[in-house]
């Protein structure tokens, strides 16, 4: 991996095999990845299980969950896919038929509900463990490959191109590994009574639901407010106004808000 091909990579496998082995990104950015992948797939969790299983994950992330809530969150979503998974078996079915009403009310191919959810269980599984974060990412992409499909395998193509947008969401995480973070003069951040600080807490805080993306028009009044208090910076400036994607977790927000 080298900076260009990181700047033009479609699919996040080798983007994160660099952050992982040279260490360049935190497990919280790494999780709100995984979040940020299964909020691209909102219309597909078709169990509130599995969409709370995202939002606790969201919150463990920026500490505000504890490690009993991301474990009791695991376990309920795990039951939830593996019965999702099942609910079509003819033997299910009279046993518990909600599961599968829940993916026909919903409208979806079954198997795409059952990738989705099984992608919310690796964005709240305990980090170190086999799937955690790259599970999230490849099972949301399959279950993208399911829309639409009366196949008997996934759209290759549709899951190609759900990688390419993943891709840009790591991006936006993570900004450019190989050049360091552009320096900021925190007297911009106390500025007019602290207004980029205040701005950027509100960006951060009200962003759009249920996709989870930190509102363009905010981070464009962050811009101003940032280049109004003397900034001069085109890497952030031009970052902030950028239509995005911007999820929790990017780069130019955490930067200015002194998260990691």
């Amino acid at each position: 991996m080298d900076e260009a091909t990181w700047l033009s990579c479609t699919d996040p496998a080798p983007m994160l095999e660099f952050l992982l082995d040279s260490d360049r990104a935190t497990e919280r950015k790494l999780r709100l990845f995984a979040v940020a992948c299964c909020r691209r797939v909102w219309p597909l969790l078709v169990h509130e299980v599995s969409r709370k299983a995202v939002e606790v994950a969201e919150r463990y992330a920026d500490g505000l969950a504890t490690g009993d809530e991301r474990y009791t969150a695991y376990q309920e979503a795990d039951d939830v896919w593996q019965l999702l998974g099942n609910a079509f078996d003819e033997h299910l079915l009279g046993e518990d038929p909600s599961f599968a009403e829940a993916i026909n009310a919903a409208g979806v191919h079954p198997y795409a509900a059952s990738a989705a959810a099984e992608a919310a269980v690796a964005a709240v599984e305990e980090f170190g463990e086999e799937g955690a974060v790259s599970g999230a990412y490849l099972t949301a992409a399959e279950a993208v490959g399911w829309v639409g499909t009366a196949e008997d395998a996934p759209d290759s193509s549709a899951e190609t191109g759900e990688r390419a947008a993943q891709a840009d969401v790591l991006r936006d995480l993570v900004g450019d590994p190989f050049r360091p973070l552009p320096p900021l003069d925190t007297s911009l951040l106390t500025a007019n009574d602290s207004l980029v600080l205040r701005l950027a807490s509100a960006a951060y805080e009200e962003r759009l639901l249920p996709s989870g993306h930190l509102d363009p028009a905010r981070l464009a009044v962050v811009a101003d407010a940032l280049e109004d208090a003397g900034s001069q910076d085109a890497e952030l400036l031009g970052h902030l106004r950028s239509p995005g994607p911007h999820v929790r977790g990017c780069f130019v927000a955490d930067l200015l808000l002194g998260k990691t």
